[in-house]
């Protein structure tokens, strides 16, 4: 028998996923059971740490006007991944090569995805909701789309601090 090309996740880890807050930590839930949490490193930083059971990683602004980002693994300190933004869409290209897109739709961006080159959604989530979308296709390394959605979910609260700073100083004149 050949395997579905895309299957949500694995069998232990299928169903409708969520993010909760607890004080200042995000948690991406599946039912009750925790997958793992997304935090601001401090109140002034605008990095962010992911902790699950497939690794702790740290979310770094890079570039200029911090438009860029990093993820690094916690454990080793190498850079998995670097974000190129252009515009409310961008490319999140890993170190092993795996390359995908990240595009906002809607006024005020609400909608959010990342897709693969070809354009296979991996996942999806709204910033009017908590519901989480995880696709895992076929090839793609074990936990890559629960890193994709901490990632995104970091992004999403980025993009929004970034406009709530604009609006003030757009105020203030």
């Amino acid at each position: 028998m050949i395997p579905n090309s895309s299957t949500v996740l694995s069998a232990t880890l299928s169903g409708e996923f969520r993010w909760f807050c607890n004080k200042n930590i995000q948690q991406l839930k599946l039912g009750d059971q925790v997958v793992g949490s997304l935090r601001k490193t401090s109140f002034w930083s605008s990095d962010f740490q992911a902790e699950s059971t497939y690794g702790s990683w740290k979310f770094s602004r890079r570039g200029m006007l911090g438009t860029g980002a990093e993820i690094l693994d916690m454990a080793t300190n190498q850079c998995v991944a670097a974000f190129k933004s252009n515009w409310g869409r961008g490319m999140l290209i890993f170190a092993d090569g795996e390359t995908f897109q990240i595009n906002s739709k809607g006024y005020w961006r609400p909608f959010w995805s990342v897709r693969t080159l070809d354009g296979h959604l991996v996942v999806s989530m709204s910033s009017w909701d908590s519901g989480v979308e995880l696709i895992r296709r076929a090839g793609m390394v074990e936990g890559r789309s629960v890193l994709l959605a901490f990632f995104l979910k970091s992004h999403m609260q980025q993009i929004a601090e970034d406009d709530g700073t604009m609006a003030a100083m757009l105020a203030a004149t």
